[in-house]
């Protein structure tokens, strides 16, 4: 008679066990692709893809003068979607949510998982190179949210354009921040040290696989003269350094599509996130593409 409550009490232990022993490996997944030195700042992130998926169903779409504007922005693929909608090169996205992912697949690599809407960069994974990552991923953040996003990767240099009202006041590049070996400190300890330097921003986000892929780990002493950049995740607010550019030397149609883009959102002013191989080309010889935009905000993110 008493084998019964025994069993019964091994069979609630074991499902604790399994229950705390699956946050464990949430957590593990989470930080082996990024490590996260703070969580405390806010992000707006971008989002880059060269398939096409839209979805119209907008109530705050409207047509003004040939072309299609939004009154109210209310997340990224709306103002992803006008974009497109008036011809200019911009992400294209698939929403997953927890109705469909089984039946989303990644089309591309690599890929971004991130919010549907715009969240702390803790929430964001970049550069997923293989199934098992997508997966891994998706499932921890439809656990979190009702509905991420799919995008791809795109490699480029990073730039924003500044908008006030009616003029382009400042254009600069992101520099992604690196680390120089010196034969003695750890890549982690280099980025504290990094960090340490009151002239630099300080990096919040690391990405292992991106060291990774460059032969080494965090725990690895950098030889002497070596440079590694340590993150995909590219923002000032994540060590990365502006670099100014010149204005006059950018091609009519690049400077068209940005003030375009900043009308059809009728913004106040605007940062436009351009990730493009050379911003002095025009962006339909090089791919060029709009990919996220700041509204009546200067934060740059």
């Amino acid at each position: 008679m008493i084998k019964y409550p025994i069993i019964i009490t091994l069979i609630l232990i074991l499902i604790i066990f399994l229950i705390f022993n699956n946050n464990l490996l949430n957590k593990s997944i989470s930080k082996r692709f990024q490590f996260h030195f703070t969580e405390n700042f806010d992000n707006k992130v971008t989002l880059e893809s060269n398939k096409l998926y839209i979805n119209n169903k907008n109530n705050n779409i409207k047509i003004k003068e040939n072309s299609i504007t939004i009154k109210k922005i209310k997340s990224l693929p709306q103002i992803i979607d006008v974009l497109k909608l008036n011809n200019i090169p911009s992400p294209n996205y698939v929403i997953i949510d927890k109705l469909n992912y089984l039946r989303i697949n990644p089309y591309n690599y690599p890929l971004i998982l991130r919010p549907l809407q715009r969240h702390t960069p803790n929430d964001v994974f970049v550069d997923i190179t293989n199934i098992r990552q997508f997966e891994m991923i998706r499932d921890i953040l439809l656990d979190k949210f009702e509905k991420i996003i799919m995008a791809d990767f795109i490699n480029g240099k990073n730039y924003r354009i500044i908008i006030d009202g009616d003029y382009i006041t400042d254009i600069y590049q992101l520099v992604p921040p690196h680390v120089i070996g010196d034969d003695r400190h750890t890549i982690l300890e280099l980025i504290q040290n990094y960090n340490k330097n009151k002239n630099n921003n300080k990096v919040s986000i690391i990405n292992y696989d991106t060291i990774q892929r460059q032969g080494f780990s965090v725990e690895s002493v950098l030889p002497v003269g070596i440079k590694i950049y340590i993150t995909n995740f590219i923002s000032i607010f994540n060590g990365a350094k502006k670099i100014p550019i010149n204005i006059n030397q950018i091609p009519k149609e690049n400077l068209d599509i940005f003030i375009q883009s900043h009308n059809l959102l009728e913004n106040n002013n605007s940062i436009i996130h351009y990730i493009s191989p050379d911003i002095y080309n025009s962006y339909k010889k090089n791919n060029g593409s709009i990919v996220d935009i700041d509204s009546d905000s200067y934060q740059d993110f």
